[in-house]
């Protein structure tokens, strides 16, 4: 096999590969020795039946699979012989290629290389832990929501009170645009936010109120609305109320406890407390992981191939926008907001493809390895998340071509482990 590899950007190579004719037509052979060993021929036993045969009935599909195999296995060679890790497909189109009896097959292709550079210190980062105290209002304010929660609302007749809920006919406009125009919409007569928008004496003034009574409220639009032609403007909200809707919030005693499962008030707060604990915990491992990330991308120096950088940040986009129509966003908000996710996209991209390759460095550095119990008590674990089978959990991994991704996921928690085990950590209070 010829092979000719020429570098035509940062990160990008020019591969130039011929396969002599001997070759092409040793592979014609086994093809055609495979085929004939296992497909049934009428007037010949299995295995007999004459290459000219197989050939008249089957070229086209033994063609494809000479040319899929020839490609496959000479890419791969020349990636071993030259010392190139690729990043991502080459690009070629293989249905382009010819693969024919007698003929030297030759193919030409561009390749996005993982860049070569030195591996900063991972061992010894000095990290700093940060994670707040649970105050008992935090606690208490968690109980009140849980009351919340098992309080039924009933019609009454009587004005609204703060801690009642007013279900009113919305119109909102701002300017001559209409922003809500709605029936039967609840406000809770509390807080200080009406549709998510700012309204500091929101309790002041839906109190008072009883069916068929109006109120208007005038807010501002906040900077990141929707509507880019509207941000900061004022807008009206006028109600027309239907009804007044008022439960009782259950005392926090023993029986309330037990109601959620829990011996007493006591043991209900100590597991408020406990949970809350655990999320703050997880989420300062989370901070100084990535903060970890954020050091050796800073300390590690190399060009990112930019053909490979462009088609990942355009799947980002892709998703980032698929995401916020399922979430109701309009065409038009779309394209207001297209410049920023494009910013966004590319630098979430870059920072995830920084961050794989230096945890594929460290990872070859240590012989970092995912055995195949790791991968079975993951897929486990996986399956109880997503409330399936493993063996359903596999299929659907098989399905979306994921088992490489998968192994990736769990080299690299391998890797994050190393490099925090080995981290210098201290404690802080002030997390978020």
């Amino acid at each position: 096999m010829k092979c000719e590899v020429k570098e035509v950007a940062p990160c990008r190579k020019s591969i130039k590969i011929e396969i002599p004719a001997e070759k092409v037509d040793a592979c014609y052979a086994d093809t055609f020795k495979i085929l004939g060993e296992n497909v049934q021929i009428k007037g010949f036993r299995r295995g007999h039946a004459p290459r000219a045969i197989l050939e008249k009935k089957y070229m086209k599909e033994v063609e494809q699979d000479v040319r899929n195999k020839l490609f496959q296995e000479s890419f791969t060679e020349a990636m071993k012989e030259n010392d190139i890790s690729p990043m991502g497909d080459p690009e070629i189109k293989l249905e382009e290629l010819e693969a024919k009896p007698g003929e030297a097959f030759s193919y030409e292709t561009e390749v996005d290389i993982r860049p070569k550079f030195d591996l900063p210190e991972y061992k010894g980062l000095k990290l700093v832990e940060k994670i707040n105290p649970i105050s008992d209002k935090e606690i208490d304010e968690q109980i009140d929501n849980l009351r919340e929660h098992f309080t039924n609302y009933e019609p009454v007749e009587e004005k609204s009170k703060q801690g009642d809920i007013i279900e009113a006919d919305v119109v909102a406009k701002a300017g001559d645009e209409e922003l809500i125009n709605e029936k039967a919409q609840r406000v809770k007569v509390d807080g200080e936010k009406i549709f998510g928008l700012e309204y500091k004496s929101l309790v002041k003034k839906l109190s008072g109120l009883g069916k068929g009574d109006e109120a208007s409220l005038e807010v501002s639009l906040p900077e990141d609305f929707h509507k880019k032609d509207l941000r900061g403007k004022k807008a009206k909200i006028n109600l027309t109320v239907t009804q007044v809707l008022r439960g009782e919030l259950p005392e926090v005693d023993d029986a309330f406890a037990q109601r959620l499962g829990m011996k007493d008030v006591e043991t209900l707060k100590n597991q408020i407390k406990s949970n809350r604990e655990t999320e703050l915990k997880q989420a300062a491992r989370q901070q100084i992981e990535q903060d970890a990330v954020d050091m050796l991308i800073e300390q590690s120096k190399f060009d990112l191939p930019e053909e490979f950088m462009k088609r990942q940040t355009e799947s980002a986009l892709m998703r980032s926008t698929m995401q916020l129509a399922r979430m109701g966003a309009t065409k038009e908000y779309l394209e207001e907001q297209k410049s920023e996710l494009e910013k966004t996209s590319k630098e979430e991209t870059e920072r995830s493809i920084r961050r794989s390759i230096i945890f594929d460095a460290i990872g070859e550095k240590e012989e970092i390895e995912v055995t195949e119990g790791e991968f079975q008590r993951h897929i486990e674990l996986l399956s109880r998340n997503y409330n399936t089978t493993p063996a359903k959990m596999i299929k659907r991994i098989q399905d979306n071509n994921g088992i490489t991704a998968m192994a990736a996921e769990i080299r690299d928690i391998k890797v994050t482990k190393l490099i925090l085990d080995n981290a210098e950590i201290t404690q802080e209070e002030g997390g978020k």
